[in-house]
């Protein structure tokens, strides 16, 4: 076949198609190097070939499928190299150690976290001693070698017990003692401070305890001990919870147990601030109190309490047993620091309170304890502002209801006012009116009263003596010594005689802030006017 020359215009033609034939495949293959990255409102960034896309909705093709989002879910559509190819191109550039390395952390950051482990492991290929490549992949230098972490505690095991042996000591219950300690040992004996010593002593002198063979701090295993002990004759399921300023125990839900001891630390930390008392538990003869609690419906368990504490006490008075069965609660110093405390026909926050209001009673009681009692204005004043501190109410009262008082006449009982001013807090502001109406009790009355016979108003006004007292720094602690050194022989806790009693609170008084007990009378109330 013959061939026709082609004319010059057609050869250009022919010339132009290729060159654009060749210029199209180049934008294809130049369009296919890059992905389409969604970057979604809620930070995500998608990767794939987007294969519609409407006015509402974007399809988008990846490797895991063809996901559909809305437009409103898109914040912006780019087109970037994918991933891989990145990839590809620093892989293909890597030469070093380093470079392989820094590779790895970017595939870390991009969650490529099976091809950051290989190029770690290509990093020690080409520098077996490349420190960062070697952290990642887990190993640690021992002795100038690279190991995994169970090899090294294996071969300083090995290398430790070597150099204890050539030092001539021997194993036992894994630790490297001399013949003659391991002799010593398994006769039973401890060393104390180089003295070889029974287990009994050591555990004593170290102040440790031991309950269901666990050693620990001995408050926590007489604290143990309590609660097993309660648990004996109860009915159904004690629990308990130890605290750090007390253990509480009692058939409440945990977690109850364990709110109630939370706020025994803040009435602790309240009283020791305002005493200026040392932490630790010296002053409850190295126990940690126990506080039993009952809720609502559990109101039988009381009497079995009742029994507990009068069956570890040296001394119960006659009689003491049937009065508090009556009561919705109690305390006990002498010789152990309890409480009881039930919900009976109150809310349980009346139970939370009840708690810090007898941990008040047990702190003060127990404060340079010398067998002696405190006056009740005063104690039950120290009672209720721990409450108050710690609960920011008080839902507790030691008290009986409105009662006539010497003085007046018989046949009118005292102002007094409701209990809600103090559940609510606004104790303060009944106070300052009671004052102002001339209804508080002359100082020297409320010293004199039984706790049977203080009401609401005559509480507040303990309170309010026991605020003015706290304000000033190294006051309270000064009056309660000197009231602890004065107080009559137990089981009195008042005196009879008008003038002991006044002699006893001048003395606290002048003790604590230079003044008579008159003339603090009339100094608290002007103190508390200007609050």
């Amino acid at each position: 076949m013959r061939l026709r020359p082609t004319s010059p215009r057609a050869s250009i033609a022919r010339r132009c198609a290729r060159a654009a034939g060749l210029l199209a495949l180049l934008l294809v293959t130049a369009r296919a190097a890059f992905a389409d990255v969604l970057l979604l409102d809620d930070g995500r960034r998608v990767e794939g070939k987007i294969v519609e896309e409407t006015a509402t909705e974007v399809k988008i093709k990846t490797n895991f499928g063809t996901l559909t989002f809305k437009k409103s879910e898109i914040e912006k559509i780019t087109r970037e190299k994918t991933r891989d190819e990145i990839y590809d191109e620093r892989l293909a550039a890597c030469k070093t150690a380093q470079d392989f390395y820094e590779l790895g952390l970017w595939c870390e950051e991009n969650k490529l976290r099976r091809r950051a482990e290989g190029l770690y492991e290509k990093a020690i290929g080409v520098d077996p001693d490349h420190a960062p490549s070697r952290g990642k992949l887990g190993f640690v230098k021992y002795k100038g070698e690279w190991m995994t972490p169970a090899e090294r505690d294996e071969r300083a095991a090995a290398d430790f017990a070597k150099e204890m042996l050539e030092q001539g000591l021997v194993e036992h219950e894994g630790e490297w003692v001399t013949p003659d300690e391991k002799a010593k040992l398994e006769r039973g004996l401890m060393n104390l401070d180089g003295r070889w010593v029974t287990r009994e002593e050591y555990m004593k002198r170290k102040g440790l305890g031991e309950w269901n063979g666990e050693k620990m701090p001995l408050e926590k295993a007489l604290a143990h001990a309590a609660a097993d002990g309660f648990s004996e004759g109860a009915e159904g399921e004690v629990n308990y919870h130890v605290g750090a300023q007390g253990v509480v125990i009692g058939m409440l839900p945990d977690a109850d147990l364990e709110a109630i001891a939370l706020g025994l630390d803040k009435t602790r930390a309240w009283f020791d601030e305002a005493f200026g008392n040392k932490a630790g538990l010296k002053m409850f003869g190295g126990r940690l109190p126990e506080l039993y609690v009952f809720g609502e419906g559990e109101d039988r368990h009381y009497p079995h309490a009742i029994e507990w504490t009068s069956g570890r006490s040296n001394y119960v008075p006659e009689g003491w047993d049937k009065a508090v069965s009556a009561t919705l609660g109690y305390t006990w110093v002498d010789p152990i620091a309890l409480s009881a405390a039930r919900q009976g026909p109150r809310g349980v926050q009346d139970l939370y309170g009840h708690c810090y209001h007898n941990m008040g009673h047990m702190l003060v009681g127990r404060l340079l304890y010398d067998g002696r009692m405190l006056p009740p204005w005063y104690e039950e004043g120290v009672a209720a502002l721990a409450e108050m501190r710690t609960h920011g109410v008080n839902k507790v009262f030691c008290r009986s209801s409105v009662y006539a008082y010497e003085g007046s006449q018989s046949d009118t009982k005292r102002p007094d006012f409701d209990d809600a001013v103090m559940r609510d807090g606004s104790w303060r502001h009944a106070l300052k009116g009671a004052l102002e109406r001339g209804e508080t009790r002359p100082f020297d009355k409320l010293a004199q009263l039984p706790f049977s016979q203080m009401t609401t108003l005559d509480i507040a006004q303990s309170m309010a003596i026991v605020e003015w007292l706290e304000s000033q720094p190294g006051a309270l602690v000064k009056f309660h010594r000197s009231l602890r050194r004065s107080a009559p022989q137990p089981p009195a806790r008042l005196y009879l005689d008008g003038n002991e009693r006044q002699r006893a609170n001048d003395n606290a008084f002048q003790a604590a802030v230079g003044m008579g007990f008159r003339q603090a009378d009339a100094e608290w109330k002007q103190w508390f006017r200007s609050l």
